[in-house]
């Protein structure tokens, strides 16, 4: 994290709003400011709805960072030549973005890649928010639902198909023994020599 970002988190911490209580007597107070029952319910409406903006505005910013990320990755992966997760997590840990942990990248890019049914389903209210929880709920239940309609195989039923036996096979174990003789028949199928394998394990057993 670099000297901007700390103090950029640590302003976000500390600079809290004066709080409205309730106090002993019945009456809101915030600070010495005294606030009717009227005025409170008024100010939790506002509060709320500006929340849904919140998240609003959050949700469009996770969407367009995840399609960074993805974009990102797939440059990755073709400069390089590679598509392998653990070589792209090394540079992650060495570049800028080393603090952004995974768990905010997965939700980034999960808007990114969800991002029509999203708004699709918070338009026909059955999202009641786009908060990050309320999104991981919705895909959550949309994957089950998805498994719960996948067809499933049938099973051919027929006199000739043989019972499994009660028991399965007990595996064979090997020994220097077994494995000598497998190695000796391998090496005659393949026309090859014994002695100048005996010498290549001799050699290896030196090394």
């Amino acid at each position: 994290m670099t000297k901007t970002q700390a103090t950029t988190k640590t302003s976000a911490i500390t600079s809290k709003p004066v709080a409205l209580k309730l106090g002993a007597d019945n009456v809101w107070r915030q600070g010495k400011q005294v606030w009717t029952d009227a005025q409170v319910i008024a100010h939790a409406v506002t509060l709320h709805d500006a929340m849904g903006v919140i998240h609003a505005q959050a949700f469009d910013t996770r969407c367009e960072l995840g399609h960074i990320f993805i974009q990102k990755k797939l440059q990755f992966q073709v400069e390089n030549n590679t598509k392998s997760d653990k070589l792209f997590g090394q540079w992650w840990s060495q570049s800028d973005w080393a603090h952004i942990d995974r768990r905010q990248r997965y939700d980034y890019v999960t808007c990114a890649t969800h991002k029509a049914q999203i708004k699709r389903a918070f338009t026909s209210e059955k999202l009641n928010d786009l908060s990050m929880s309320s999104i991981r709920v919705l895909l959550q239940k949309k994957s089950k639902k998805t498994t719960a309609q996948a067809p499933k195989a049938d099973t051919p039923k027929s006199a000739d198909t043989p019972k499994a036996s009660a028991k399965a096979d007990a595996p064979t174990k090997i020994t220097e023994a077994t494995l000598a003789k497998q190695v000796t028949k391998q090496l005659a199928d393949s026309k090859l020599s014994l002695d100048l394998f005996i010498e290549q394990l001799q050699v290896l057993a030196q090394a």
